[in-house]
């Protein structure tokens, strides 16, 4: 994601009530709480905080202050360097280090470094932890799993090997070992009983809203590692059913808590948002539309959430927020996959339906597509730059949402949109094409006119882009 790709995805308020001043303020909050030695350290955790601070603004597309001036406004500006050396340095120490004396601490604060560089710096920087971890994942795992149960450590299990398959995922572990993690991850979501099952201390039984919000959200990144029947959805309502009447998940006696616990759950049910059927996913719907609602209440008027460590997992969540966070794992395996050429994304730019074609940019924004889209025009002659735009692409994603009602009842696209696919098709573009269905139906006749040879037009419902954004992230882009 771009500052430009950003300041669009929220140039409105965004998918169920979430609003681009809450991010931009949550994310000048944050900026501003690092310290002068480049490092966040406020609250308990500093070092991990940093590194998970380093990690978000990569996914961001932090590098460049001037691009973000726009979103952030004037004098914030974020020193990424220092924070970074400081991770990188971590990484280099690590063989030296002694074990702390908590169970699962160092594994996880591990994973948080590798992951922090590798978002800067690519894969290939941290490719030794990466193979390090692969080989020693599961004794580690087990020998601070029985420390933990000595320990009555309730964090222990589900956050740590999320964060083992976090690194495996976006850092090139080899599929063996991510079926294998992913697993171990699944049986923590209990067939006969909704949640995810831990031992837990009397009294700390609400850590479990904060690991089902996690483990959702992480099962759902490997839909295609480890068989999912009947687990998603019974633990989704699950959660759903503890989310309290103004719209927060409760985080037991810790009230300054909150924020983060509601921004987990939150994340999690937006995840797998399209693994449920209808019912449920209307119902997830308005859960979120309520938690969005609760967490620009609870925002301070600095724009933090309490404190750094809450902050930080808001802006994951918000991070996350326009495209569930699913991804191939088989386009991310295999040795033959081409780096994917540009995407220039024909949409329409009116306010009312503007935001299908922000979905679908974001969602190849996020698994790695570099995006390009045109400018409002009349229909007529394209413009040059949109001309320059699309020669400079190897695909046209074509999305006709319906724009003007014909006497026959049906629905045509935005004309200037058919006029850039015309041209992208006579330069020799790869066309891959979505009509709005639904409530509105755009017609497949008002798309293929004018064009040579079978065409696949497909569907999608504005009640449902989080399913267009699946089906995007599902299509090769090589």
């Amino acid at each position: 994601m771009s500052a430009r790709i950003f300041a669009r995805a929220f140039e409105a308020d965004g998918f169920f009530g979430l609003s681009r001043d809450m991010v931009a303020k949550a994310l000048r909050s944050f900026i501003r709480a690092q310290d002068h030695d480049g490092i966040w350290s406020g609250g308990t955790y500093p070092k991990v905080q940093t590194a998970q601070a380093v990690r978000i603004m990569g996914a961001l597309g932090y590098t460049n202050p001037e691009e973000w001036r726009d979103v952030l406004g004037a004098g914030v500006q974020l020193d990424l360097e220092r924070p970074l050396e400081y991770c990188r340095e971590e990484l280099r120490q690590a063989p030296k280090k002694k074990p702390r004396p908590v169970a699962g601490d160092d594994l996880w604060d591990h994973c948080q470094f590798v992951m922090a560089v590798a978002a800067h710096d690519g894969a290939r920087a941290v490719e030794l932890d990466v193979r390090t971890l692969e080989s020693r994942w599961s004794d580690l795992f087990n020998r601070d799993a029985k420390a933990a149960a000595e320990e009555d450590n309730d964090w222990f299990g589900p956050a740590t090997l999320a964060a083992i398959i976090d690194v495996m995922l976006r850092c090139g572990g080899t599929r063996g070992t991510m079926e294998a993690i992913a697993a171990k991850l699944a049986e923590f979501v209990v067939d006969d009983a909704p949640g995810v099952k831990f031992d837990r201390q009397p009294g700390t039984e609400y850590l479990n809203r904060w690991h089902t919000g996690l483990v959702l959200r992480t099962l759902a990144l490997c839909p295609d590692l480890v068989p999912l029947a009947g687990k998603i959805q019974p633990a989704a309502e699950w959660l759903l059913s503890k989310q309290q009447d103004e719209g927060r998940w409760s985080a037991g006696p810790q009230l300054n808590w909150r924020p983060m616990f509601t921004s987990r759950a939150a994340q999690g049910l937006l995840a797998v948002l399209p693994m449920l059927d209808d019912r449920v996913a209307e119902e997830v719907r308005f859960a979120l539309e309520r938690a969005n609602r609760w967490l620009e209440e609870a925002q301070a008027p600095d724009g933090s959430f309490v404190d750094v460590k809450s902050t930080i997992t808001a802006l994951e969540y918000f991070s996350s927020y326009r495209v569930p966070l699913a991804v191939p794992v088989a386009a991310l395996l295999s040795e033959e996959a081409k780096a994917p050429g540009q995407v220039f994304v024909g949409h329409s730019f009116d306010p009312s339906d503007i935001h299908h074609g922000q979905a679908a940019a974001e969602a190849l924004c996020t698994i790695g597509v570099p995006v390009e889209s045109g400018e409002r025009w009349e229909a007529g002659t394209i413009p040059d730059l949109v001309k320059q735009r699309i020669d400079a692409s190897s695909t046209f994603l074509g999305i006709f949402s319906a724009r003007e009602q014909k006497r026959s009842g049906t629905w045509s696209p935005p004309r200037w949109v058919v006029q850039e696919m015309n041209y992208a098709s006579a330069k020799g573009l790869r066309l891959v094409l979505f009509r709005e269905t639904g409530e509105k139906e755009v017609p497949p006749d008002e798309i293929e006119g004018g064009l040579v040879g079978n065409l696949k037009v497909l569907p999608y419902d504005p009640a449902r882009l989080d399913r267009l954004v699946l089906d995007l992230q599902k299509l090769p882009w090589g």
